[in-house]
């Protein structure tokens, strides 16, 4: 990025801060995985939990063919992508499941990096992505997905608790159905039970989570003692 921000500095001859952002930018990391396709993990991705609204994930067929199925969240202001990779490279023999978040408008930039100025100067430094790095865990934390372990039998009654969490169709159907009381309680054991398999060793999308840790802890080191002990503060 400083490469490109130095180039066109020196084409228009102008300081690189003068360089206003108006376009849409992309965040995100590749994670290569084993014993499942991006796809296949992908696809158990159901809703993105922001405050009080859970939205959810959107299968996209590909316009062109050969190129990957992709899954999004939309809001207003971004979307959360994921996609194959791999697929989209044409490398074969590998597995490499593409995580991005589609920042729409300047807004959401400026609530992530908390700044209001925006320019090609903001995104050569540092704790530009810190922050940028910090929010794709956040999100990644914040997905409810359906858990994926290879040769263990989720029990039916655990099955239907862990879709009725991940489902947001589903919770506005059971609050409609049950009174207060007894939705709340279904609501909590609901909630205890995703967690259990969301958290269990064996579910591929807890190591999914380690690798997009790992990947983005190498992007925010930082030579500043004090906001590396932030970040490690968040990220753990």
């Amino acid at each position: 990025m400083k490469e490109v921000a130095e180039e066109l500095s020196r084409i228009f001859e102008r300081p690189i801060h003068h360089f206003l952002l108006s376009r849409p930018i992309e965040v995100g990391v590749n994670i290569d995985v084993i014993g499942s396709t991006p796809f296949e993990i992908i696809n158990r991705y159901q809703s993105y939990l922001a405050g009080s609204s859970n939205n959810a994930f959107h299968t996209i067929e590909p316009r062109d063919r050969g190129r990957p199925i992709t899954r999004k969240c939309f809001f207003t202001d971004y979307k959360i992508k994921f996609y194959d990779k791999s697929k989209q490279a044409k490398l074969s023999g590998r597995n490499i499941l593409r995580y991005e978040i589609v920042f729409d408008q300047l807004r959401k930039i400026r609530t992530v990096v908390g700044r209001d100025n925006l320019t090609l100067q903001t995104l050569c430094e540092r704790e530009t992505w810190v922050h940028f790095g910090l929010y794709l865990l956040k999100v990644y934390r914040n997905i409810k997905k359906l858990p994926l372990i290879e040769g263990n039998v989720i029990a039916v009654k655990d099955l239907n608790k862990i879709y009725a969490e991940c489902n947001s169709q589903f919770k506005s159907d059971l609050k409609r159905s049950l009174t207060p009381t007894h939705y709340n309680k279904a609501r909590m054991e609901n909630v205890e039970c995703y967690n259990f398999w969301n958290n269990a060793t064996e579910n591929v999308h807890v190591l999914i989570n380690k690798k997009i840790y790992n990947k983005i802890k190498k992007i925010i080191t930082v030579p500043v003692a004090s906001l590396v002990s932030n970040c490690e503060t968040e990220l753990n």
